[in-house]
């Protein structure tokens, strides 16, 4: 299925982003969600509920993105008002999150509104692998019943929860969406905690689907369920840790971890092992103390051995007691494992990989295509790649490629344009927390400020993740087989295949510059926009290809089919080394060591001719014919690097 984003952006308003996902269908719609305080007060405040505290009993316990009782007020609510009619709104729940409710049964559903509505239905949905959507349980509601904060509906039939069938669950409700923006019941909607998809079925242009409108920038969709199940008494779940991927030996390895008490009482007292690489090397007494239900974050520090050699290392915690008993059932999240690499030296980073994520139908991605000029203009260390995807299906983007869909999901690209940098999780300091991509769609000094960040931050990188391992291209069109044959090829320091990982990657795909064609700019269509830097195709696997080791040195070859509608003359080919694209820790998916070549034709150079550009393109670095860095041009043959990152050759007399 296609997936249709519409970003809610507070520092600037860019464009609709589509893309691949479990519950969306294709569409367009304009910026439309709307806040509450704009409105005025409206008569139907009246039925004001305040639910006091919830109290559980010892076998039911919330599933929600938050459990606790927090909703949003009059003035904080969101609606749809461009959208009048009947909605469906409801909030995405990942399966595999669900072990500890898995065979528990479903008694209650309560949703909380910001305003008074009138809400028709509670569901919860299933999504199979297969991308269908499954009807699970729908319960009836009096409209006339609903209130302002939390309403809660009791299900006639329980319904028992296998997370076994589906890959996610989608659980909400479904209500009349009024237009009057001047009635407060025009905004129902309430965020509240931590961020989570929330996804909205409505008919836009006759076509109806689930849309994600970007709202888990509010929080999570107030929507909660109770769940009834023998529940553990003591029970202690690590849920996330987070590592540095690469230590030096003479440093500290410091980790992060998010752990939660799923138990019915409040542990007195607990214990956690640190072992290293299967030997405990630290015990830790209850350094952090638990409520019911209640989260924690431990920071530690790990000194590490001092015969600890070079390579890859495990880091693993336990839960090994609690209350002076070691646990025997829901023990499947009591350990936790990450690996790491430790080095003493380095190899030169060649280059950085900068992703562009944008769409021919994108009314403001060329200020992003702006802005990464900016970028790449302002240093020689940048490869680039223009990833298409298709904002709107009323006007196909001619450069999407299916491979398009895995990138934008494993980087998370919820919005248009975006970009992303080394594919490194990080807080770029816009807003945004912690993301792979961030948007570009800006103009004058915040662009500037923007390309400041970015370098800032891709220097930072190349300290935090160092490259271990050289790349050198050799990429030849073969016009006699129509095969486009790269050999990718590099030598690192000692043990580098452990010190990166041993599933890292090799990653190779081809970008081609002035590729004349159509695109939307600020509402309107330009007919011959110059589109540079444009993925055509991964000749790796997409999420790269095992590396081809011999000691400390690799070789890898591919091989495809050439696709005549190539110009030869202005593509490069893109390699870089990273770690798994699809590892299901965000914080271990990053590029190490980056660098693109020209294609030769039949085994000859062929140099790219200059790219047309939006903005003039210029020189940027000058290099003598035996590659020497040349700070003026020389007498005889200068290659220049342009600022589109095409390559000239000059000869100067």
């Amino acid at each position: 299925m296609r997936r249709l984003f519409l970003s809610y952006v507070l520092l600037l308003s860019v464009a609709v982003s589509a893309q691949t996902g479990r519950w969306i269908s294709a569409g367009n719609i304009n910026n439309a969600v709307s806040a509450a305080d704009a409105a005025v007060t409206s008569a139907n405040k009246a039925r004001i509920s305040s639910p006091a505290k919830i109290t559980l009993p010892a076998n039911q316990r919330i599933l929600g993105h938050y459990d606790t009782d927090d909703v949003a007020t009059s003035t904080e609510g969101y609606g749809l008002p461009n959208y009048p009619g009947t909605i469906s709104i409801g909030s995405e729940f990942i399966a595999s999150d669900l072990r500890l409710f898995d065979g528990g049964k479903v008694v209650k559903i309560r949703f909380g509104l910001a305003n008074v509505c009138s809400v028709s239905e509670v569901f919860l949905k299933g999504c199979t692998s297969e991308g269908d959507i499954v009807d699970i349980v729908t319960q009836s509601v009096d409209p006339a019943t609903v209130v302002q904060g939390w309403n809660e509906v009791t299900l006639s039939t329980p319904v028992t929860l296998d997370i076994s069938k589906y890959e996610s669950f989608l659980m909400g409700y479904t209500y009349e969406q009024l237009s009057d923006k001047t009635n407060k019941s025009t905004f129902p909607w309430s965020f509240k905690g931590p961020s989570s998809y929330s996804y909205i079925y409505v008919t836009i242009n006759g076509e109806s689907g689930w849309y994600d409108f970007g709202t888990e920038t509010l929080g999570s969709l107030s929507i909660q369920a109770f769940v009834e199940k023998d529940y553990e008494p003591e029970n202690l779940a690590l849920i996330s840790m987070n590592v540095n991927a690469f230590v030096k030996p003479t440093d500290t390895l410091p980790y992060v971890l998010n752990f939660k008490n799923y138990g019915t009482t409040a542990p007195e007292s607990y214990e956690l092992s640190v072992s290293l690489d299967g030997n405990k090397v630290e015990t830790l007494n209850t350094p952090v103390s638990f409520a019911t239900s209640s989260s924690a974050q431990y920071s530690g520090n790990l000194t590490l051995p001092e015969n600890i050699t070079n390579g890859a290392h495990k880091l693993t915690l336990k839960v090994e007691k609690i209350n002076g008993n070691v646990p025997v059932r829901e023990v499947d999240d009591d350990v936790l494992e990450r690996n790491f690499g430790v080095y003493t030296e380095t190899v030169a980073r060649q280059k950085h990989l900068v992703e562009h994520f944008t769409s021919t139908s994108c009314t403001y991605c060329p200020r992003g295509d702006a802005l990464l000029n900016s970028l790449t203009e302002s240093r020689d260390d940048i490869v680039r790649v223009s990833v298409h995807n298709i904002q709107n299906s009323t006007y196909p983007d001619p450069f999407y490629i299916p491979e398009s869909d895995d990138i934008y999901e494993a980087q998370l690209v919820d919005v248009y344009p975006a970009a992303s940098a080394n594919r490194t999780y990080f807080d770029l300091g816009t807003g945004d927390g912690n993301a792979f991509r961030f948007g570009i769609g800006y103009t004058g000094t915040q662009a500037t400020t923007l390309v400041d960040m970015i370098s800032k931050a891709l220097d930072e990188n190349a300290k935090t993740r160092p490259a271990f391992a050289s790349i050198a291209i050799d990429a030849n069109h073969d016009t006699a087989t129509g095969k486009l044959n790269v050999k990718v090829s590099g030598s690192g320091v000692k043990n580098c295949a452990g010190i990166m990982g041993a599933d890292s990657k090799l990653n190779v795909c081809v970008v081609e510059d002035s590729v004349i064609a159509k695109q939307l700019n600020s509402g309107r269509w330009i007919t011959n926009y110059a589109h540079n830097r444009v993925l055509r195709a991964y000749v790796s696997d997409v999420y790269g290809a095992a590396i081809n080791w011999n000691g400390d040195s690799y070789e890898n070859e591919f091989s495809i089919s050439w696709n005549p509608e190539w110009n030869v003359r202005k593509m490069h080919i893109v390699a870089f080394l990273s770690r798994p694209m699809n590892s299901m820790f965000v914080t271990d998916r990053f590029v190490m060591n980056a660098e693109e070549d020209i294609i030769k034709v039949n085994g000859v150079n062929s140099i790219a001719g200059t790219a047309v550009k939006t903005a003039e393109a210029h020189e940027v670095a000058r290099y003598s014919a035996a590659g020497a860095r040349l700070n003026a041009p020389a007498k005889g043959l200068n290659i220049v690097k342009m600022s589109d990152g095409t390559t000239v050759k000059v000869i100067v007399k």
